[in-house]
């Protein structure tokens, strides 16, 4: 080995040492902070934090399962609620690469008999991008995902108003994501999970998550809660009517390994992954986007159902990954503020 390349190899093996020495500080100081917000109160799940695809923490805290006492680990899953509108986003823009669909696509090309003209006329881009103006229409105390028929749909879009003129105004709704997965069942012909899982869940392998279908009961979950004072009590939700918007179920590992293929050409182009990461506001297709002074471009997701919380944050410009799942409904009220403190503690701040 000639000197010039055993000089290489030498100064790549101390930045390794330094990496692996810094690494394990910022273990230490995120095991101290997460302890301390467990004991608050403040956090109850899986958390795993990443710089430059390296993982520098991962752990669970607090019970899965809290009668049978149950632990929380990196590999429990989780429902991660909104967080699923990421996977939605991707699986839709994946049909417009292909030339299946267009962002420009008129909601009345999948759904003929709608009678209002406006809604007829709402985009792809509009359902996207939370700028159609169509409102919360899917309500899991009335409907099941069975009854969620292309006949359902136009009855009850049939039946009501925008809440502004498409494309003019922002509205955040769980029902313009459960239409894009009634759009992609249609236009390939197969169930959203099983485009979920050969489109994205296989290609990363991700063997622990999957979206669950209204009504199933899935093991190896961990069971959500609510406070009752000051107590924990198990929670009852519906996932599985939201489907395409809160349906999906996850691990923190199986997200990060989404995480890292998203920095890739693994799972879509660098022309219409441009398109899912941009925005005109602070939303881009299933991604909420902003800039952070000293951690610059972040893209980032939360989620919230009945005993569930999650977040999902990437700092793309540092190469940052935070993932939080949580069966402590509560904890939901602290994501942000966890996320702060993490972010200075990967600042060295």
């Amino acid at each position: 080995m000639n000197t010039k390349m055993t000089a290489i190899f030498m100064a790549t093996g101390m930045l390794l040492s330094v990496f692996r020495v810094s690494a394990q500080g910022k273990n230490k100081q995120i095991d101290s902070l997460m302890n301390v917000f467990h004991a608050a109160g403040k956090f109850h799940g899986s958390i795993l934090v990443a710089r430059e695809g390296n993982l520098i923490y991962r752990k669970g805290l607090g019970n899965a399962d809290i009668e049978k006492s149950i632990a929380n680990t990196a590999e429990t899953r989780f429902y991660i609620a909104s967080v699923s509108k990421s996977f939605t986003a991707l699986l839709t823009m994946q049909l417009v690469e292909k030339g299946k669909i267009k962002t420009t696509s008129a909601l009345e090309e999948f759904l003929p008999g709608l009678k209002d003209g406006t809604v007829g006329k709402v985009t792809v881009h509009q359902l996207l991008s939370h700028t159609s103006g169509i409102p919360d229409f899917v309500d899991p105390s009335t409907v099941s995902e069975k009854e969620m028929t292309g006949a359902w749909f136009v009855d009850q879009l049939n039946k009501i108003k925008t809440d502004f003129a498409p494309g003019t105004g922002f509205k955040y709704a769980n029902s313009t994501y459960v239409l894009l997965a009634h759009i992609i069942e249609k236009v390939t012909g197969r169930s959203y999970e099983k485009n979920l899982k050969s489109n994205i869940l296989n290609k990363c392998g991700m063997s622990q998550s999957g979206s669950v279908a209204d009504g199933k009961q899935l093991r190896g979950i961990a069971k959500g809660y609510v406070k009752n004072g000051n107590v924990l009590v198990e929670a009852f939700s519906k996932p599985g009517v939201f489907k395409g918007a809160g349906s999906i179920y996850s691990t923190v590992e199986d997200l990060f390994k989404f995480d890292q293929a998203l920095y890739t050409e693994q799972l879509i182009s660098s022309k219409y992954k441009e398109m899912i990461f941009s925005s005109q506001g602070a939303y881009g297709y299933g991604w909420f986007i902003r800039s952070i002074p000293g951690v610059g471009k972040v893209v980032y997701h939360e989620g919230g159902i009945p005993g569930y919380a999650s977040i999902f944050f990437r700092a793309v410009d540092k190469k940052y990954t935070i993932v939080m799942l949580s069966n402590n409904q509560s904890s939901g009220s602290y994501k942000q503020e966890i996320v702060r403190s993490l972010l200075g503690v990967l600042n060295g701040q």
